[in-house]
């Protein structure tokens, strides 16, 4: 197998490539690379073709990072919102030899750590390669054409506060242009500060999502309105067959009117509509004004999100195992 370099790809040709390919999610679609890339202009885009026997098995992505003396290859890197990357290809890729072929190439181009991640990636395997597995999750809600399955799925609690959220006169907007920027990043600031923690999200990164993501059709966009305001508003990039919450946002003073529900509700009923498969909520994330634990209301299931790294010599992996166990015993004691 060899990687074949792809200089000056078009993103719709990249698209179009990798659209039939097994694995292919919205993380390898060309919108999310430009979203990453506008919100981390330091790192490197590369994008390769998997060859063998001449034949194209598939497609590859990831970035490139320098941090100090180091180069890291990410697919994907952490802390760019994006749960996989890793290869995509058609049924017949042999998983061994394209790890082996781009471990060569890292070599190659003196990469120090190569980061993968993908559900196709066997932690067995993974591991006898003498890869470290950094083990995270996230909650999956299972959608359907079928609006009551969903509806009985959730918690009674959760139906109630939807229930309380339609009484209290909430309407449901679903919002088609860049507007819905300056609404979710206000909230999303009030939210932070009001728990005294510091902005998950910049407004570079709200708009750059927003503007390479929903031009492509790879956005559903929501805002609660109550009266004449908006309340609540909700980010959910979704490809053909998922959909996922990039972030829900509200205004302190209006959470007892229960918008928050009334957007991942209203993103359900979009998704089960449109044939997704699932709706990914991220991990958990329990609410200081109620004490309760939000997201789990949904019935989502806890998901695996596997992140795989390898050092590309004896030394730094000496280095990173040690460091990896150093940090798993600290969260173990926090």
């Amino acid at each position: 197998m060899k990687l074949e370099t792809l200089p000056g790809i078009q993103d719709s040709e990249w698209d179009r490539n990798i659209v039939g390919c097994q694995g292919s999610l919205i993380y390898h679609h060309a919108a999310w690379l430009k979203f990453i890339t506008a919100i981390r202009p330091d790192l490197r885009l590369i994008r390769y073709r998997l060859m063998s026997d001449n034949k194209v098995r598939g497609y590859f992505a990831g970035f490139l990072e320098k941090k100090g003396p180091l180069l890291i290859l990410g697919s994907p890197l952490y802390g760019c919102f994006t749960d996989f990357m890793g290869p995509i290809s058609d049924n017949l890729l042999d998983v061994e030899i394209f790890l082996n072929t781009l471990e060569s190439w890292c070599q190659k181009e003196r990469v120090h750590f190569l980061q993968l991640a993908h559900p196709f990636l066997s932690e067995k395997n993974m591991c006898r390669k003498g890869y470290v597995v950094n083990r995270m999750s996230v909650y999956s809600i299972p959608l359907s054409r079928s609006e009551n399955a969903m509806w009985q799925h959730i918690t009674g609690k959760c139906r109630n506060r939807i229930r309380k959220g339609q009484k209290n006169g909430l309407r449901v907007e679903i919002c088609t242009d860049i507007s819905i920027v300056e609404d979710f990043f206000a909230q999303h600031k009030d939210v932070f500060t009001h728990q005294g923690l510091p902005l998950k999200y910049s407004f570079k990164t709200v708009y750059s999502l927003v503007q390479n993501l929903m031009p492509a059709g790879m956005l559903l966009a929501i805002r609660i309105r109550y009266k004449d305001q908006t309340i609540a508003t909700g980010l959910f990039p979704h490809d053909n067959r998922y959909l996922y919450s990039f972030g829900i946002a509200s205004w302190v003073k209006y959470r007892h009117l229960c918008p928050n529900e009334l957007l991942y509700w209203r993103a359900m009923k979009w998704g089960g509509n449109m044939g997704l498969q699932s709706f990914n909520i991220g991990g958990k994330y329990r609410q200081p004004t109620t004490g309760g634990v939000f997201k789990e209301k949904f019935n989502g299931e806890l998901i695996p999100v596997l992140r795989y790294v390898k050092a590309m010599s004896p030394l730094l992996g000496i280095a990173y195992r040690s460091y990896s166990f150093l940090r798993e015993m600290a969260s173990l004691l926090n």
